[in-house]
């Protein structure tokens, strides 16, 4: 068993591995417009220190893929965020000025250290 000051201490350590900062962004539902449709906005919810590699298991890294015709590379990432961080599958990421998406479910776990998310760019190949 782990004690809280041993748990603090090593989540201390993660954080400090936390170089950079991002933005998590999540969908607000506004006004209607002229259309009578809903406006979609984004929001930031949270500034929070991370960490940021190119994903490197089996199966990920850069693929292509054919949305409605047109070549879109899509690359994935592995961040890491402080374990107390509310992050969810349907948020965004800004990094470094570009946009990312949550591609899963974040599940809080025993012990926790950090938060580890894996992420998706999309851009025009």
């Amino acid at each position: 068993m782990i004690s809280a000051s041993a748990l603090a201490s090593l989540r201390a350590v993660q954080e400090a591995a936390m170089p950079d900062s991002c933005e998590i962004q999540r969908r607000t539902i506004g006004a209607r417009n002229a259309y009578g449709e809903r406006t979609e906005t984004w929001a930031t919810v949270e500034t929070v220190a991370c960490r940021m590699a190119v994903k490197a298991a089996q199966g990920a890294g850069l693929e292509s893929v054919l949305p409605i015709g047109v070549l879109t590379a899509v690359t994935r990432y592995d961040l890491t965020v402080p374990h107390d961080t509310d992050i969810r599958g349907e948020d965004r990421v800004i990094y470094n000025g570009k946009t990312y998406e949550v591609a899963a479910e974040v599940d809080d776990v025993t012990w926790q250290t950090a938060k580890r998310v894996t992420l998706t760019r999309l851009e025009q190949a």
